[in-house]
């Protein structure tokens, strides 16, 4: 028989042989892997329940779902047949504004725990000012170097620890738009001669000495882990006052509505670059930077801090100022960034992380980027199969244009005094530009073309609707936005109608106080020394001083509502005094 037509051999693969550790390694592989399907299962029917506004989501057990579990299909093995919209005659599922219940008696009792861990250090718990997901936040009271009541805000948390929240405030000290963190007692700068006299007074070998025992009381309030201590805004959360709002039936200026917006606009651009605000060559982990209005920028940073959990009860209301910027509209800024991520292309290719991410916030307020059906279809990351004909472009797709569809939320809750819809249902739109161009778009927000809301301005209905875009990429982009901002409230002054209109409301929702009031601590105004009596050890420092406030008591004697306190208190859901 010729050579040629004699069978080719078969060429087995040498099966590779694993030692102990091996076959430990690839059955603890095969039950990640495990894991991370049952995971995906898990999410792939939470969050079909999700788009049917199925209750059982509130208290999701997956033990109580096992049959479904067991049936479900993942990946989907049909093509996604894309977003379906409204159906015809479909209702929205809006519902009127609720006002939030005030604290029970365990957040009253965590407000005092608080208040004798801080006296030591001479500040004073006034109110707990909000209380949720194991954590309280309470105004506390201290004094600078001239002995001037400042006012502060402590958070901390009975559940969790607070690094994570604390390093996001780092990267975002000195964005004006975004709540600022306070250090109290500057970086620990001491010379040999200083340690060793403290270690002789400790009865300690030097080296022995642990940089806590080194600390003076407001320095270890900064070290802790489980505190974090942010600047004061005195006219509490944009829940509150669209809860009164709502409630009252007052609807928001258009100016007042433009100017919220590009607050919140600026926010956006301060999370879009992260680290780049600190203008100074001060290490805000240990010093206190000065703020600055956050203009767009042309260049790019690797990755986009993601918020995850903006909604009004994140978004705080504080003062007005001098300038024409905040004149006659208090300044709004983006708070609690517990849940916040910095999305690179590192995070991006994580499997856990990304599936992790799904349910990231407060329920009701999740982004297309979470909740899209798309995810049915995805085993990996996102990223890995972006290039897949199947899987659009909007799981999880997280960037600044996340940020933004929240804040597209916040503002169409604003216009309609309602809840947001329940489920979410997107629906196809045209909208037409003044020149007659029309673009078709998925949107979550086409209520607004609801004839009750046309006394609002159309141009901003509009925006919001695209800002609500299922797609994120479609969505308004920074540099279109900030040109419309400028043009609307930032080179236009408002005319004198609109001005009275805002004013009007400003003095009935937000309730400014009265002047004098306490100076809230700021990072351009907490004192950047510690008077004697605040350090355990009494000695003096070298180099830079620290920044912080004064030890001495802030008004230990008296009664809430003394001391220049004009913190608002509202009947609605307002801060709740302390009974000391």
């Amino acid at each position: 028989m010729p050579a040629s037509s004699s069978p080719e051999p078969v060429i087995r693969r040498p099966q590779k042989v694993l030692g102990a550790w091996g076959k430990v390694a690839a059955a603890q592989k095969q039950a990640e892997e495990e894991d991370l399907l049952n995971f995906q299962k898990e999410m792939t029917d939470y969050f079909q329940l999700w788009r049917q506004g199925d209750d059982q989501i509130f208290d999701y057990n997956p033990e109580h779902r096992r049959k479904q579990l067991e049936e479900l299909q993942f990946p989907r093995a049909t093509p996604w047949k894309g977003l379906q919209g409204r159906r015809r005659g479909q209702i929205y599922g809006v519902a009127k504004r609720r006002l939030l219940p005030k604290f029970d008696g365990t957040a009253i009792e965590r407000g005092k725990d608080m208040n004798k861990k801080l006296r030591p250090t001479g500040l004073k718990v006034r109110k707990v000012l909000g209380a949720g997901g194991g954590g309280i936040a309470c105004e506390v009271d201290g004094k600078d170097s001239d002995g001037k009541v400042v006012k502060l805000v402590c958070k901390t948390s009975f559940r969790i620890q607070m690094e994570a929240e604390k390093d996001m405030h780092i990267l975002m000290a000195g964005a004006r738009h975004i709540v600022q963190r306070v250090v109290l007692g500057g970086k620990l700068e001491l010379d040999e001669e200083e340690r060793e006299r403290i270690a002789k007074n400790k009865g300690k070998p030097t080296r022995d000495v642990t940089d806590v025992e080194l600390m003076t009381p407001l320095q270890q309030l900064d070290a802790r882990r489980d505190m974090l201590f942010i600047e004061f805004m005195r006219r509490g959360d944009l829940e509150r006052s669209l809860a009164k709002a709502a409630t009252s039936k007052t609807r928001f200026p258009d100016y007042l509505l433009w100017k919220i917006f590009d607050c919140l606009f600026k926010g956006v651009v301060a999370m879009a670059v992260p680290r780049g605000w600190n203008n100074t060559f001060k290490n805000p982990m240990h010093y206190n930077v000065s703020q600055e209005t956050e203009e767009l920028r042309s260049f790019t940073v690797p990755g986009t801090l993601v918020h995850f959990d903006l909604d009004p009860q994140n978004i705080l209301i504080g003062d007005c100022d001098e300038g024409w910027e905040h004149e006659i509209v208090p300044i709004l800024k983006i708070a609690d960034l517990g849940l916040s991520r910095v999305v690179d292309p590192e995070l991006r290719a994580d499997v856990d992380e990304m599936w992790g991410s799904r349910r990231a916030g407060k329920t009701r307020y999740l982004t297309p980027e979470q909740f899209t059906e798309e995810w049915d279809y995805i085993k990996g990351a996102p990223v890995d199969e972006a290039a897949d004909p199947n899987v659009a472009d909007t799981a999880g797709n997280y960037s600044w244009w996340t940020n933004l569809y929240q804040v597209g939320q916040v503002m169409w809750q604003l216009i309609t005094l309602h809840g947001l819809e329940w489920p979410r249902t997107a629906q196809q739109v045209e909208l037409r530009n003044a020149r007659g161009e029309g673009e078709l778009i998925w949107t979550y927000g086409s209520w607004l073309l609801d004839p009750r809301f046309k006394d609002t301005d159309l141009q901003l209905r509009m925006l919001v609707m695209r800002c609500m875009n299922h797609k994120p990429a479609e969505r308004p982009t920074l540099a279109e936005l900030d040109g419309i901002l400028e043009d609307k409230v930032r080179t236009t002054r408002p005319s004198l109608e609109e001005q009275e209109a805002t004013k009007s409301f400003c003095a009935k929702i937000f309730e400014a106080p009265p002047p004098p009031a306490p100076k809230p601590a700021t990072l351009g105004t907490v004192a950047q020394n510690v008077p004697a009596e605040a350090s355990h050890h009494g000695s003096s420092r070298t180099g830079a001083s620290p920044a912080g406030l004064g030890a001495s008591r802030a008004g230990e004697n008296s009664q809430p509502g003394e001391d220049g306190d004009t913190a608002m208190k509202d009947v609605y859901i307002g801060p709740q005094d302390l009974p000391w």
